[in-house]
């Protein structure tokens, strides 16, 4: 982990040496203005944790499902 470290740190100073210590991409600048757009976070929060719990259920019916069909092991 420590040479990972130190090639990283090494690696970064050298980049911005050469190209500059200003980010890299400008963002935007947001700013909250309405308390009713949380209403739409939450539904895409919502809908989201629902996905998730669908992807995993999927995810691990489907191996136990291959598990049951009693193939033998690749090689």
């Amino acid at each position: 982990m420590i040479p990972c470290i130190i090639a990283s740190t090494t690696a970064y100073s050298l980049f911005g040496a050469v190209t500059g210590w200003q980010a890299l991409l400008v963002t935007p600048r947001f700013v909250f203005q309405q308390p009713l757009e949380l209403f739409s976070f939450l539904v895409l929060g919502i809908f989201c944790a629902a996905m998730g719990v669908v992807y995993v259920k999927s995810f691990y019916g489907l191996r136990d499902l291959f598990k049951k069909l009693n193939m033998p092991p690749a090689h």
